[in-house]
């Protein structure tokens, strides 16, 4: 069994995202372990070390790892450009860079430390089209692995009561999932709430580094972060889910979780027009707030079962599952080598 050590980068139990998506998945093909160390910075976690899956062990930074009881020599993956520190204290048989967002903006505090992580990493997975184009002209074996969907959880979600902090009444509800943050176009959400008193907008997350400068108004709602059990719950409750990206460079960069998931719960998506979504299927790309609020009129006037199957199914084909397929087929080969 390959063992794959992720070193601390996030909070296991904060925000559900790919890396924890992408390592239950490959743990579930049973021939992954994976050592995700955790940083605890809003979730104490319990015990030391915790199986969250079968061979998916999740541990505080404390816990050592005794490498000459593994099997072979460990994978080292990083998502966080920071930890090159980490590459040659684990005997490490692989480097995996992971290059999930672009190093500007909020994240621009990772450019010094990725161009020794790409001269240094064996492959790189880039998640979306933009980092792929990047990437592949700088290293000989770069792959596209874009984000996916945990299909099965979302989609057979829909048949649980309403939670009882979602707006009261039978108004439309436009619907936001994910990390409240300096990255949302916030311009255009107030325009949007401003012009359609009609429609309720609800944004389900936590408040990245405490973001204060948020849009406010009668109908728009901030009701936090939610546990990934209840997640389901709220995106069932939207009449249209919204991906309101302020358009920049680091956001044509992003591949998003959410899409995957709203897609699963079989929900029509309005979205600016950032790059990565320009060409996806079941995506109304919004070029100013004039079209996000005439995209989301379509929807909620229009939508019906068959666009909800179609979606679905596009979901489906997407899952986590066939992008740990993905990754393993690369990893194998480079194992064999």
């Amino acid at each position: 069994m390959h063992t794959i050590i992720y070193p601390p980068t996030i909070d296991y139990y904060w925000l559900y995202q790919r890396p924890q998506q992408l390592f239950k998945y490959l743990c579930r093909t049973g021939r992954y372990r994976v050592i995700f160390y955790n940083t605890e910075v809003c979730i104490p976690q319990r015990e030391p070390i915790q199986e969250v899956e079968p061979n998916f062990y999740v541990c505080t930074k404390k816990v050592g790892i005794n490498i000459g009881k593994l099997e072979e020599q460990p994978i080292l993956w990083i998502s966080y450009p920071p930890n090159i520190k980490y590459i040659g204290k684990l005997r490490e048989q692989l480097v995996i860079f992971d290059a999930i967002d672009d190093a500007s903006e909020d994240f621009g505090g990772w450019a010094h430390d990725i161009p020794a992580l790409v001269q240094r990493a064996d492959v790189i997975f880039a998640t979306s089209k933009k980092l792929y184009n990047e990437y592949k002209t700088r290293h000989p074996r770069v792959y596209l692995c874009p984000n996916g969907a945990d299909y099965d959880y979302f989609a057979s979600n829909g048949k649980n009561p309403r939670p009882g902090d979602m707006p009261k009444g039978e108004r439309p509800v436009i619907g936001y999932s994910g990390a409240v943050a300096s990255w949302l176009d916030w311009q255009l959400v107030k325009s949007a709430a401003d012009r359609c008193k009609q429609w309720d907008f609800v944004f389900i997350g936590p408040f990245y580094f405490n973001f204060p400068d948020v849009a406010h108004g009668s109908n728009i709602y901030y009701l936090g972060r939610k546990s990934y059990e209840e997640l389901p719950y709220y995106i069932n409750c939207f009449d249209v889910c919204m991906i309101p990206f302020r358009k920049s460079g680091m956001t044509d960069a992003v591949n998003p979780v959410k899409l995957y998931e709203y897609l699963s719960a079989g929900k029509p998506v309005v979205s600016t027009d950032i790059y990565e979504l320009e060409d996806i299927p079941f995506v109304s790309v919004s070029k100013d707030t004039d079209e996000f609020v005439k995209n989301i009129t379509y929807w909620v006037e229009n939508d019906d079962d068959e666009y909800i199957k179609q979606r679905r199914e596009f979901a489906k084909a997407n899952s986590w599952a066939e992008r740990a397929k993905r990754v393993s087929d690369v990893l194998d080969t480079m194992i064999r080598r």
